[in-house]
């Protein structure tokens, strides 16, 4: 089976929604994270970067903005991805689905919000952009379709 890489990534200002990338190698996720920090190194702030061998890279600057990338590996033929993440006292990235050609996987998103509604707290949905954002009072709790 072939594979290609989904890379999201939080950062502390806009921890609601993940910001999707692409690659066609495992190298080539690990070289799209150390660009995207590369960015960060302009500013000359003390900088902290902890990789694991499960694809999660978590990266600190100046004295309390973050960005913490996942990579995933996913089917080459795959089309949409549901991602859901906590983020607030921590930050996790858990991949629900991955489906080809995008059947069913409206209305999977769709279930899978409202398993999230039950637990959560609403806060903010758009079902038409495939998002969803539920609050614990302790945590943001978020789902989205991603086209892969």
């Amino acid at each position: 089976m072939r594979s290609k890489f989904l890379v999201v990534d939080i950062d502390d200002t806009f921890y609601a929604s993940c910001h999707p990338h692409i690659c066609t190698s495992k190298a080539n996720a690990y070289a799209y994270i150390l660009d995207e920090i590369k960015f960060y190194n302009v500013f000359s702030e003390p900088l902290e970067i902890k990789m694991d061998d499960k694809g999660r890279c978590d990266f600190k600057y100046g004295e309390d903005k973050f960005v913490v990338y996942q990579v995933f590996e996913i089917p080459e033929e795959a089309t949409y991805a549901i991602l859901y993440w906590h983020a607030y006292n921590g930050v996790d990235f858990e991949l629900k689905s991955v489906s080809q050609y995008g059947e069913n996987v409206r209305e999977e998103f769709n279930n899978q919000i409202n398993k999230l509604n039950e637990v959560y707290k609403f806060y903010d949905a758009n079902t038409e952009q495939a998002f969803f954002v539920g609050d614990d009072g302790t945590e943001w709790h978020c789902l989205q379709l991603i086209r892969v």
